[in-house]
This record gives C-alpha cells, sequence and structure tokens, in this order.
C-alpha cells in the first residue's frame, strides 16, 4: 500500500492501495548501456499497468533522449510531465506526486539530480516521498562533459540521507531487475549509472551473470570470480564490475587469482558475504566516486567496527578530471582494467 503524507499533521496516513504489477524481468545479451535498459524497463511496467487509470507517472527536465524516457513518452504521454530545465522545482513536485497514490520516476543527469537539487532529495527523505530518482551520465564516465558535469560524489551525499536506498548496477541486465524492484517497494530509492555502452556481465560459462532467473536482492554483493587461492577481493561498485572482470582476466594469464565482488548497494554492507573472504591480505575496492567519501569508506568503518585485519585499498577518482572519452578519463585515473591489473600485483 502506497501512503500519503500529511504536510499539515505531519504524519504519514494511509491511502487507497495501488496495485502496482511487476513485469517480468529481461535478459540482455548483447551490449547496451544501462539507461537504454531503465527506459525499457519504464515501459515494461507502464505495458503491465495501462488501463483506465495509469498510476505511473514520469518526470523529465528536458533530456528524455539522453536519460531514455522518450519511449515511455511516446507510448504513455498522459503520464509524462516535461518540465524544463526546472531541477528544484521537479524534485519537490514529483516528490510530492508520490505521496498521492502514484509510481513517480524522475529521471535526470546525475550534476543535476543529485548535486544540483540535493537540499529538495534531502526534503523528500525527511517527508517519506516515494520517490524513484534515476540519474545518468554519473561518474567521469559523463565523457566529454568535462569536470562541471562530473557527478562523482552521489554515494558520500546520500549516505546524508537515512531513508534513501542507493542502487549502482553493474550491467544492463541487473539496471532491468533493479528497476522494476524500486518499482514495486515503498520508499524513495535512488538509481545510478553512467553514459556508455556495457558489456554484459558474465559468468565463467559465458552466461548473462544477472540474466535468466537471477533476481536482484537489495543489499546483496555478487560474487562475480572466487579462488580458494586468492589473496585479494577486489569491490567494484556499479558498472566498474567491467574493469574488475577484464583485470581479473588480465591478472589469471600472470598466474595472480583475486576473487571479484559486484557491489551495487554500496551504502549497505554484506555480512555474509564479507565473513566469506576475511582471511584475505587485502581488499581493494574500484569506484567511479571521490575516493575519499566511496564505497571505501563504508567498507572501511565496517572494517573498523568488526576488527577484520585484511589492508584497504582505495582505488577511486582523486579530483576532477578532464574532458574526453570514457576509457581516457579511466587511464588519466588509474581506473582501467589494465592499471587495476597493474596496482594489484603491486599489492602483492
Amino acid at each position: 500500500m502506497r501512503k500519503n503524507f500529511d504536510f499539515s499533521e505531519g504524519q504519514v496516513v494511509s491511502n487507497q492501495p495501488v496495485s502496482i504489477t511487476i513485469p517480468p524481468a529481461r535478459t540482455y545479451q548483447e551490449k547496451t548501456d544501462n539507461r537504454s535498459a531503465f527506459g525499457n524497463a519504464l515501459v515494461d511496467i507502464a505495458e503491465a499497468n495501462k488501463g483506465d487509470r495509469l498510476p505511473v507517472a514520469v518526470f523529465d527536465c528536458d533530456l528524455a533522449g539522453s536519460v531514455k524516457t522518450d519511449g515511455f513518452c511516446s507510448k504513455f504521454n498522459s503520464g509524462f510531465f516535461q518540465t524544463g530545465i526546472q531541477e528544484h522545482h521537479t524534485a519537490a513536485m514529483a516528490g510530492a506526486a508520490s505521496t498521492q497514490g502514484v509510481l513517480v520516476f524522475w529521471a535526470d543527469f546525475g550534476v543535476f539530480g543529485v548535486c544540483e537539487a540535493y537540499n529538495q532529495a534531502r526534503l523528500n527523505d525527511i517527508n517519506h516521498a516515494e520517490l524513484k530518482l534515476v540519474c545518468t551520465h554519473c561518474g567521469l564516465d559523463v565523457g566529454e562533459d568535462g569536470k562541471t558535469h562530473q557527478c562523482i560524489d552521489y554515494i558520500g551525499l546520500f549516505r546524508n540521507l537515512p531513508h534513501f536506498k542507493l542502487i549502482c548496477p553493474a550491467d544492463p541486465n541487473q539496471t532491468d531487475r533493479a528497476v522494476k524492484l524500486a518499482a514495486g517497494n515503498p520508499g524513495n530509492f535512488l538509481l545510478v549509472m553512467g553514459r556508455s555502452k556495457l558489456g554484459i556481465i558474465k559468468d565463467e560459462s559465458g552466461n548473462p551473470l544477472f540474466g535468466g532467473d537471477y533476481a536482484f536482492e537489495f543489499g546483496r554483493f555478487d560474487m562475480l570470480r572466487k579462488s580458494d587461492k586468492a589473496e585479494i577481493t577486489l569491490f567494484a561498485v556499479g558498472q566498474m564490475a567491467e574493469q574488475a572482470l577484464t583485470a581479473w582476466e588480465i591478472l589469471k594469464k600472470d598466474g595472480v587469482e583475486v576473487n571479484i565482488c559486484s557491489v551495487s548497494c554500496p551504502l549497505v554492507v554484506d555480512e555474509f558475504t564479507l565473513a566469506t573472504v576475511t582471511g584475505n591480505r587485502f581488499w581493494v575496492t574500484l569506484e567511479d566516486h571521490l575516493e575519499c567519501s566511496g564505497f571505501g569508506c563504508t567498507l572501511g568503518t565496517y572494517m573498523a567496527g568488526k576488527g577484520y585485519r585484511p589492508g584497504l585499498c582505495r582505488f577511486g577518482v582523486r579530483g576532477y578530471s578532464a574532458s574526453g572519452e570514457r576509457d581516457d578519463l579511466y587511464r588519466r585515473e588509474k581506473l582501467d582494467a589494465q592499471s587495476v591489473a597493474r596496482r594489484i600485483k603491486e599489492l602483492l
């Protein structure tokens, strides 16, 4: 049941239940971007719930083609709200609408949806909204738009909002399932993704690891590669799993075995998974985010509290970078697969 928030009384009151049908998951086989997977999931959800009254609304700030809400707009225009370049207003309006028994998505670039409208996100958090905020073009993967558009602090900022759930999907298949999980669950969600097309994350048999019957579970870490001989576990946040797996292949050829763990919820710690690798010499975090406030901080704080003994090394963004293609920027920050492999060998 979705709820209304009575601002005059300052309390949550029951609303008429809204039945949201969650459509089946898609499985992508070919390389594509997470934002396209989001756009397709959005249409899937609307298709599954169309009728006399579509209980789905989508807000956009003049970026429909880039954030991939244009497919929803073309098919379900009555539920599409084009607000123009008014991010603060849109954040407040979308948050308020989400308290009225409607499933609300707002999609924007990270630098606008996260950084520009942070105060409105805080108010939505305070007011127990039900907003599903989807931010694309995050991290250095904003590419040629340069440092003014590099949202490299989304984990650090939303760490301060206790009721927001943050998800950074690893590939299009996990994106599809994460969007549908957010749609079917109460509360505020932030889904973060980049700009570039990504390879499909596969298991060692070559099958889509997040496809088929895989069910996304909020807060769970996914072990992509595991070896009893590994002395290092590399924790890759979101789409950095692609770089991590390529680094794993490089290291394997050199006779170095590492564990690769995919982290989709960087503000949550999966204690069960961590307990399986406490005997490692090092834990390494890899993220398209500032080193000083990202998942490395989440993990380090947890390690200190538990007294875990692996050394912690953080591979992340050290500051605002240049304007250029994603792969060039990753090389500049030593976050590309070749650099990651070299840095891990130096640790050993």
